[in-house]
């Protein structure tokens, strides 16, 4: 409970054009499926996210939507999404995915740097003498 409130929490601002606005803000609606291990509910979390895609891509009132998955069994939805005129913004961890992926929507982040940045190099006595 606390992942969707703290989705639902951000506001995403943008400075570029969506329709007509040239720049803004938007609430992230949270919509989260836990997916276990390959079973037949892991076949029903891909059916509903797919559903609420395609849901989301015939409501006018949406121009943006985001997808944090590496599967690449997602590409054709999210290009029948695009074809809606949607933009399409796809974050995943490189762990698991699929490369074909981040060249489909129309942008991609990588969740690598956010959830585990880069580790601090450690300055050592020896460093600072030279």
């Amino acid at each position: 409970m606390a992942t969707k409130e703290a989705i639902g929490k951000t506001v995403y601002r943008y400075d570029y054009v969506i329709g007509e606005h040239p720049a803004g803000a938007a609430q992230l609606v949270p919509v989260l499926f836990k997916k276990l291990s390959s079973s037949r509910k892991s076949r029903q979390v891909d059916i509903n996210i797919t559903i609420d895609m395609m849901r989301f891509a015939h409501n006018p009132n949406i121009q943006v939507l985001h997808l944090i998955s590496g599967d690449g069994d997602y590409i054709p939805l999210l290009q029948e999404v695009m074809r809606h005129g949607k933009e399409v913004y796809v974050g995943a961890l490189s762990s698991g995915l699929a490369s074909e992926l981040r060249y489909t929507a129309d942008e991609f982040i990588s969740l690598d740097d956010i959830f585990f940045p880069p580790a601090k190099a450690k300055v050592t006595r020896e460093k600072l003498k030279t």
